[in-house]
């Protein structure tokens, strides 16, 4: 099966950040339907504007880098409504043009999906099918 992306395009909200500085953006989503055992799903982030932290569901994911492809695996954190959490230090805007790593993004000049950059659920099949 070929992966399958989901963009999380608006309506992204800005939240009250805990740190002093920062911002914070959130955004409910549903778990994907129909949903096979042997198929996982990942949040990507690319285009990333800023540095920041993402969660899920109030569950640390890893920290987010301007430049890099940030992807983790969430099936196990997935419930019916979910609550994506993505929490960035302003001072650390890019400027110019935003770099993209990964195969979805197909034209660079399009804005991306989010305030943070392009974000978007990945559903792979994996093992034998």
């Amino acid at each position: 099966m070929i992966p399958h992306p989901i963009r999380l395009r608006q309506p992204w909200d800005e939240v009250p950040a805990k740190r002093e500085g920062w911002k914070s953006f959130r955004r409910a989503f549903n778990r994907p339907t129909g949903l096979e055992t042997h198929e996982t799903v990942c949040v990507e982030i690319d285009r990333a504007v800023y540095c920041g932290e993402v969660s899920l569901n109030g569950v640390s994911l890893g920290n987010l880098e301007t430049g890099d492809l940030f992807a983790a695996e969430i099936t196990a954190l997935l419930a019916p409504a979910n609550e994506l959490l993505v929490e960035v230090d302003p001072a650390t805007a890019l400027t110019g043009p935003i770099p993209s790593a990964s195969i979805y993004v197909v034209d660079p000049n399009e804005p991306p999906s989010s305030p943070i950059g392009e974000v978007r659920l990945v559903i792979r099949s994996v093992g034998n099918v």
